[in-house]
Order: structure tokens, then sequence, then C-alpha cells
């Protein structure tokens, strides 16, 4: 995603990918994305869509979202805090690139 993406647009892109691909791990490139715009309901509303879809992927999936911006990093902290406390069966990392969000994926399943 790139730009401000509007919650309703991430929350659509959760529902739709996971039940018509059902992967066990993903990883979310958000290197272009600027989510200043994004509160903690929206935050909170996007944990609650990952919390709906974790039932299509097994226990101890994994979730990398690579992000190199400050802001961001520190706003998806608030995002894989909120998911832990739903009860998310998702591992989730921040990383810096995608060459370590892969390598970290492949760490689990290899």
């Amino acid at each position: 995603m790139i730009g401000e993406p509007p919650v309703d647009d991430i929350v659509r892109a959760i529902e739709n990918r996971f039940p018509e691909h059902m992967a066990d791990n993903a990883i979310w490139d958000l290197t272009g994305a600027n989510l200043s715009t994004l509160d903690l309901y929206s935050f909170a509303k996007i944990a609650d869509a990952g919390q709906k879809v974790a039932q299509y992927r097994r226990p101890g999936s994994r979730t990398a979202i690579i992000s190199n911006g400050t802001a961001e990093r520190l706003l998806l902290k608030v995002y894989t805090s909120l998911s832990e406390m739903s009860g998310s069966p998702i591992d989730y990392k921040i990383c810096s690139d995608r060459a370590d969000g892969l390598d970290w994926v492949r760490e689990q399943s290899g």
C-alpha cells in the first residue's frame, strides 16, 4: 500500500485476501504508506479484521510488516500490540526491508 490508505481499504484487503488464498505467512509491504492519518480506532478495526481471518491460518503463522519510516514503525507497534491483546495466534515482526521480512517468514517454515 502507498500513500494514506483508508482504513476500510486495509480491512477489505485483509478480509478478501486470506480467505481466498489461505496463506499461513504473509508480508505486508508498507514502505510507501503514510499511516499518520490512522487513529487508535482505525488500528483496532484493522486488528479486529486480522483476528477474524486468523482462522484461515495455523497458530504460529507469521506476518512480516515492512516499513522504514520511524513514525510508521511506532504506529505499527501499536497495531501489533492490539493484535496480541485481542488473542491473535499470529506472530508479527516489523522489518525495515523485504529481505529481512522474507528471511524471518522462511525461518519459521524451514
